[in-house]
């Protein structure tokens, strides 16, 4: 940060929404891009639609291949900064009770509503229902719709989303002008600056506890997005255990789909706790028989009910993959715990 700081920043043009800005890290190039937020990355050639069909809705002629979950949508805080709920774990997850987190009520968050009013990286890396995105010939106003027998659900659909949710992230939305015929390029980034940030913030709250510098550090990656509230101003974070598992809801928050939480939880010690849990997801249903193309859109026509997705394991004995039994044979070497 001291040394190259100059020579890298955070992604942020002006006078464009945060959560554009947020997109934009993760697909403009260094060169051809002006992006100076990648240190370490791959840069592919130019992609067309065949290059994110596999992850792109139903409804938009894809094959929904990556569907986020309501675990994942549950970490994000409000756009004001709050946090949605009242009590989080050592993986940065909130407190589940019966299949739902409790409340903060200060927030203004509620399940009817859920993805109102949201960190805007929610919309900038998860397609919900109701959400304008793409360019659908089967759905002509553009908006994600999951009620059984629509556009991204529809009935006897194997890849239809489990969840509820598709993916907006690495997704250019050049490729999806027209019908289809576009091209760009997508940026397989290993280290952003983003990264050096938050490691930063970790290691000294492990270190020294919270601070001004901790604060501002999480403050810059979210400041980017369009969070408006100050880290300093939450009472809540001012505690070393607190802010620990803040640090860790923002890691998967920001570097959501780009491979650092499943080493993330095994280096926190908590893998068993994060990755056994079950996948959570929602059933949208229509509230009413009315079928005109705005109806399943507005609040109180739909109704958003939280399911179990997917039963999920992880033991102890994961840590470590097992040594494979024709060289235990060979060799006599003790397998790793537990195999």
């Amino acid at each position: 940060i001291e040394d190259y700081g100059a020579n890298f920043a955070l992604y942020q043009e002006d006078n464009i929404p945060g959560g554009t800005n947020y997109r934009n890290a993760v697909l403009r190039t260094h060169y051809t891009g002006n992006n100076h937020e990648v240190i370490f990355f791959r840069n592919d050639v130019t992609i067309g639609w065949g290059g994110i069909s596999l992850d792109s809705p139903v409804g938009e002629g894809g094959s929904g291949g990556n569907c986020p979950s309501q675990n994942l949508v549950d970490m994000y805080d409000m756009a004001d900064g709050s946090s949605p709920f009242a009590q989080y774990d050592l993986t940065g997850a909130p407190v589940y009770v019966n299949g739902t987190p409790t409340v903060n009520p200060a927030s203004g968050y509620n399940d009817e509503a859920m993805w109102s009013n949201r960190d805007p990286r929610l919309e900038a890396t998860v397609l919900h229902h109701g959400f304008a995105w793409g360019n659908s010939t089967v759905r002509p106003d553009n908006r994600i719709n999951v009620i059984y027998g629509m556009a991204d659900n529809p009935a006897g659909n194997a890849n239809s989303t489990p969840t509820g949710y598709y993916m907006a992230k690495y997704i250019p939305a050049e490729i999806l002008s027209g019908t289809h015929a576009g091209s760009a390029y997508r940026l397989w980034t290993i280290i952003r600056y983003a990264e050096i940030l938050l490691n930063y913030a970790e290691a000294l709250n492990e270190a020294q506890g919270p601070s001004a510098t901790v604060f501002d550090l999480l403050d810059q990656i979210r400041h980017r997005a369009g969070i408006t509230g100050n880290v300093a101003d939450r009472p809540d974070l001012h505690d070393q255990d607190a802010l620990r598992r803040f640090i860790r809801k923002e890691r998967t928050v920001e570097f959501a789909f780009e491979e650092h939480r499943p080493w993330d939880v095994r280096r926190w010690n908590v893998a068993v706790e994060a990755l056994s849990r079950p996948i959570y997801g929602v059933t949208v249903t229509r509230v009413g028989n009315a079928t005109d193309a705005d109806y399943d859109f507005v609040p109180g026509n739909y109704k958003i009910t939280r399911k179990v997705a997917q039963a999920r394991v992880f033991d102890e004995k994961m840590y470590l993959y097992p040594i494979p039994e024709e060289e235990v044979w060979k060799t006599g070497l003790e397998n790793n715990p537990g195999w």
